[in-house]
């Protein structure tokens, strides 16, 4: 049975998250500098600026990036934390953006299909095994004799 760390495991999905988010507002920035959206506009503004993220290739393609780069982050800070089991730990953190995922699936709040969105959760996954393979591959090398 794996050694589980809740601190690790809640500390990497807070990580992930709270980093896309501090790392998304440029680039809602730049969508509201280059299309016009008013940012007076409420709601109607987020759902405006969503839909030219996704609708731009290459916006899609910065945030797909910035949400894969901090969630490799939470998984490497999990195994970080975590004192042994730090692969196992580093997966059980993505469970803020999978609850995330699994809840935008839900009656449609997604706006996309089922299978990207399915798509997006495993990524995800393969995401936080990354960070916490980087963290588990750096340990041992750093641990192995001279």
């Amino acid at each position: 049975m794996p050694k589980l760390s809740p601190k690790a495991i809640i500390v990497g999905g807070v990580v992930d998250v709270g980093a896309s988010i501090v790392l998304g507002i440029p680039l809602v920035f730049y969508v509201l500098s280059q299309s016009g959206i008013s940012s007076g506009a409420g709601a109607n503004a987020g759902t405006s600026v969503v839909a030219a993220i996704h609708d731009s290739p290459t916006l899609r393609s910065v945030q797909l990036l910035i949400g894969a780069a901090c969630s490799i982050l939470g998984g490497y800070v999990a195994a970080r934390i975590a004192p042994r089991d730090r692969f196992v730990n580093a997966l059980l953190a993505s469970w803020l953006c999978v609850g995330l995922g699994v809840y935008s699936i839900a009656p449609g709040r997604s706006g996309q299909p089922l299978w990207e969105s399915l798509l997006l959760l495993l990524s995800t996954l393969a995401c936080y095994a990354l960070g916490g393979y980087l963290r588990v591959r750096a340990s041992s090398a750093s641990s192995a004799p001279a």
